[in-house]
């Protein structure tokens, strides 16, 4: 009979008065190993029961701990996960301070206000890596779709803003359940190289416009040009010193320590965005609600021409990305179009119900 009773184990178990609670984990152990074993077994009795728990008792812990050990899946080391997790929030740690002044410069270009763009920046992300199709992407407020809805923003207000995100949401996880992102295969390379670079122009034109007006003349200007250039050069050099911290970080991390210890006379991010934006408490929270507009169908005619070329440009954009790193990854994996897709228009839904 090819059954092991786990009544009879427990039986065991609770009459047996010098078991420990690692030898009862083993006990239960053994009993799943037995459970699945091929030959057949019988119905072992009360004193079977103890003879079995007398042989665990004379193991000792090395051999208990080995073959606890043995009885993992294949595959599973907690190291290597530990130090992933560790790489993992440090690289998360590193595009977070990447994004808050790109998010303050496009709520600018968008007309909002920058606690506006970093919320928007917090809740898409999150969303849109829960549930996009491949890891090493992270989503945030985008430069392309910013200038789309600058118009809007100016002519009707930031609530229209928001009910263009929930809408341009809906319809990229339309497009997600459709599976429409697969036809972005279909995309040339060299495309996709020119997207990249383009995207790295607008970039770079969002950042210039902080350099506007200072002279290299004045203390100011020097200093902004010359902590400029240095955060530049360290995320240059600094993965031939370690490769423990990503550049980016490492290189945010000195230069503002230099500022510091020099006294230099820079504008921050507290003056571009305003110290309401970075006060903390309560009231920086953003609020959740459906934006404060007529749902008329003069609205949805105001509205879905911006969110229809938002979900265009947010998806093509963002699985131009997915593809370039499927690319630099070269781990044979694939990310999922219809995911991705299906993820950023949840992050785009999200973060409309909170103003975004």
């Amino acid at each position: 009979m090819k059954v092991f009773s786990l009544v009879t184990a427990s039986i065991a178990l609770r009459s047996t008065t010098n078991v420990s609670a690692f030898q009862t984990r083993q006990w239960g152990m053994h009993v799943q190993q037995l459970r699945k074993s091929s030959f057949p077994l019988a119905v072992p009795g009360r004193a079977q029961s103890h003879l079995i728990l007398q042989q665990i008792q004379d193991q000792s812990i090395e051999d208990l701990e080995q073959d606890t050990r043995s009885l993992l899946p294949k595959g599973v080391n907690l190291k290597e996960k530990k130090n992933a997790l560790i790489k993992a929030s440090v690289a998360g740690l590193a595009v977070a301070l990447a994004m808050v002044p790109e998010a303050v410069a496009f709520s600018f270009v968008a007309g909002v206000n920058p606690l506006t763009g970093l919320w928007t920046t917090v809740l898409l992300g999150f969303t849109a890596a829960s549930l996009g199709g491949r890891a090493g992407i992270c989503s945030s407020a985008s430069g392309a779709c910013s200038i789309v809805v600058a118009s809007l923003g100016r002519s009707h207000g930031p609530a229209y803003l928001a009910a263009t995100a929930i809408l341009t949401g809906l319809f990229q996880m339309t497009g997600g359940v459709l599976n429409l992102g697969r036809f972005i295969r279909l995309v040339p390379h060299p495309v996709m190289l020119g997207f990249v670079n383009g995207l790295a122009i607008v970039m770079t034109k969002a950042q210039l416009a902080h350099f506007q007006g200072l002279s290299l003349a004045t203390k100011a200007g020097a200093s902004t040009y010359g902590i400029a250039a240095l955060t530049m050069v360290l995320t240059k050099l600094f993965p031939k010193v370690t490769k423990a911290i990503p550049p980016t970080l490492g290189a945010v991390i000195l230069a503002t320590i230099t500022t510091r210890m020099l006294g230099l006379p820079v504008t921050t991010l507290t003056d571009v965005a305003g110290a309401s934006t970075f006060a903390g408490g309560l009231q920086v929270l953003p609020k959740f609600g459906l934006p404060q507009i007529p749902f008329t169908l003069e609205t949805i005619q105001v509205v879905a021409p911006y969110a229809l070329v938002m979900a265009a440009v947010g998806s093509i954009e963002s699985l131009l990305t997915m593809q370039l790193v499927d690319n630099m990854m070269d781990d044979g994996k694939r990310g999922s179009t219809k995911r991705e897709v299906f993820g950023q228009g949840a992050g785009n839904f999200v973060s409309g119900l909170f103003g975004g």
